[in-house]
């Protein structure tokens, strides 16, 4: 059992801070999924999701960022999860791990704020949210245009293609204001969050 155990911290010391964020979302999505299915179906995750209301987060202040670790479904995990293995690969490269971590939790602390402020700044009929704010997407936004801001013109290739960085930045950018005028406004205000970090 020692040898396992060892063997375990030994992978896990090997692993780069965004692989450990990762694995930290997978495993609050796993355990999550499994309370929610012994706790039946009308159960939720409310008491980590970022609720829209202001007085609920200042009764519930840590949502602000645990709302960040928790997820929809699997494939809102997964997509979130390949896009920061990608992205963190060469963060990690270029950045040591403090200054990934606080991107990466600005960023998420910044989507919140924003979804929050501007939930309750503008009235109901402008914006709409399906309901409380969950996902990582904001961490992984301000991720993407930290590297597309600090190395706009290096080249990447996609398949046969190669361009700028800035262009993958411009284009999410833009991709994303539709979903502001959308049935889940909420999630692109937050998204933008971690874009204005």
């Amino acid at each position: 059992m020692t040898s396992l155990n060892q063997d375990i911290r030994e992978k896990l010391s090997r692993l780069n801070v965004f692989e450990k964020i990762i694995l930290i979302n997978s495993v609050v999505f796993l355990f999550s999924f499994i309370a929610l299915r012994f706790q039946g179906v009308g159960a939720n995750l409310e008491w980590l999701s970022l609720s829209k209301s202001a007085s609920e987060v200042l009764l519930r202040p840590w949502t602000l960022l645990t709302y960040g670790f928790i997820h929809n479904s699997f494939i809102h995990l997964f997509i979130n999860m390949v896009v920061l293995y990608f992205f963190g690969r060469t963060f990690s490269n270029l950045f040591k791990a403090s200054i990934s971590v606080k991107v990466y939790v600005l960023g998420i602390l910044s989507g919140g704020f924003a979804f929050v402020f501007v939930l309750n700044l503008l009235p109901s009929e402008i914006l709409n949210t399906l309901g409380p704010l969950k996902g990582a997407s904001s961490g992984v936004g301000a991720i993407i245009i930290f590297l597309c801001t600090y190395l706009p013109n290096k080249e990447i290739r996609f398949l046969t293609f190669q361009f700028p960085l800035k262009y993958i930045g411009i284009a999410i950018v833009l991709f994303d204001i539709p979903g502001l005028f959308s049935q889940n406004s909420g999630g692109s205000i937050a998204h933008f969050g971690g874009y204005l970090l």
